[in-house]
């Protein structure tokens, strides 16, 4: 709870110059460095992974390169074209964008397929906000 008070008061602060759009650019590199290795440890444990999969999840919904009101949604990525074509492709099914090399063994855990699947799902028909509520109620 501290820590997404923190997060919040830093987007808010207009003399910060490191906003979303820079944070979240580049995933295709960020995302195998600093979330799936914790994924895949947590995988590994048979641990619970809601947080790290709805992560993965909400990068895999911005790749349909939409908001939830149907605005266009730019990715600032050296391999948008790839990732977006893969993700419009497969829909709420994450197993074509599992496939990218990036994620390597990820791909044959049904765990996390499934987690991803929900999560895309519930992204898909009720929305980032509504999606983010639904984990008050986990």
């Amino acid at each position: 709870e501290e820590y997404g008070r923190n997060v919040r008061e830093r987007f808010a602060n207009p003399v910060l110059k490191d906003g979303t759009a820079r944070i979240c650019g580049d995933a295709s590199n960020k995302i195998p460095k600093f979330l799936l290795p914790t994924l895949r440890e947590r995988l590994s444990q048979n641990l619970p992974t809601p947080l790290l999969s709805l992560a993965l999840a909400g990068w895999f919904h911005a790749l349909h390169g939409k908001t939830d009101k149907g605005d266009p949604l730019t990715i600032a990525d050296p391999m948008s074209a790839l990732l977006e074509k893969t993700a419009k492709s497969g829909g709420n099914d994450p197993t074509l964008l599992l496939k990218l090399p990036m994620f390597g063994d990820l791909a044959h855990s049904e765990t996390l397929i499934s987690e991803l699947r929900r999560w895309l799902t519930l992204l898909q028909t009720r929305g980032i906000i509504e999606t983010l509520r639904s984990l008050q109620k986990e």
